[in-house]
């Protein structure tokens, strides 16, 4: 999708003050469960998570656990939202 006037083409996204050629790497066993909480810090960006080709379960947002676990494989963070 091209950009359009509101968009801002930033030259580095952050995480945990790592960069995409720089990422934190945690090793997991196979097969193990991790339980990963995703906030948007930005103020003006929403963002769109992608699991690639793993499939996560969305089981809350912005705190408040969802009725029912929600199997996804992407997520899309609004500003300043926060999924687990």
């Amino acid at each position: 999708m091209p950009m359009d006037i509101n968009d801002i083409d930033f030259d580095a996204y952050l995480a945990n003050d790592r960069t995409l050629d720089d990422p934190e790497v945690v090793a997991v066993e196979a097969r193990a469960r991790v339980r990963l909480r995703v906030i948007n810090g930005s103020s003006a960006t929403g963002f769109h998570l992608d699991l690639g080709s793993l499939t996560g379960t969305l089981v809350a947002v912005d705190g408040e656990d969802l009725a029912a676990p929600l199997p996804v494989s992407t997520v899309p963070l609004a500003v300043s939202q926060r999924a687990d």
